[in-house]
């Protein structure tokens, strides 16, 4: 299994193989953090505290390779001192990733993207948009830019969600705070 993380590590890590209890064997991706694993090995990735952050899921059932980002804001270049971990920021973070993605094996012109999140959490506007629509617009065009399609969907709204990422099939299970979970 090979794991790749913008903010934890630097060169992949080896995360023992799949255990029988899914909960068990997931693998938890941070806020500000992304993952990979490669290689036809199960591996469950999984990440909570989506309100106006964005969960972007790439996969590539060819070769194998699925990543998970979790972002927080739309752009790097909106912050006067850029951060140095591009995983808090759409523009920036997807990059990253499809970076590592193709360092695996994946390749963009095979993947297909999921994206979950991007809620209104708050009444805070920028540019009458809220920072979750302001994710989604970002996840969108960034996807978009590198002609990725986008395979599904869960964004928008005012409810918190959790992702689990099956990496075997690309599947992602919603847990949704208004139990109305999904999966897409």
């Amino acid at each position: 299994m090979t794991i790749q993380q913008a903010a934890r590590v630097e060169s992949p890590t080896v995360v023992p193989g799949p255990a029988d209890n899914i909960e068990e064997s997931a693998f938890k991706v941070g806020i500000a953090e992304y993952a990979l694993t490669a290689h036809n090995e199960y591996q469950t990735l999984r990440s909570s505290g989506f309100g106006s952050c964005i969960g972007v899921v790439l996969h590539d059932e060819s070769a194998a390779v699925t990543g998970l980002l979790h972002f927080m804001l739309p752009s790097i270049e909106q912050i006067s001192n850029p951060d140095p971990n591009p995983a808090k920021f759409g523009d920036a973070g997807i990059e990253a990733m499809i970076d590592s993605f193709t360092a695996l094996g994946g390749s963009v012109s095979r993947a297909t993207a999921k994206l979950a999140g991007g809620a209104t959490m708050m009444d805070f506007e920028n540019d009458g948009e809220s920072i979750g629509e302001q994710n989604v617009t970002a996840a969108r065009t960034a996807l978009e830019s590198r002609d990725i399609p986008i395979a599904g969907t869960d964004t928008g709204g005012s409810i918190g969600r959790s992702i689990t990422v099956d990496s075997r099939t690309g599947s992602v299970s919603i847990q949704r705070s208004d139990s109305s979970d999904r999966v897409i």
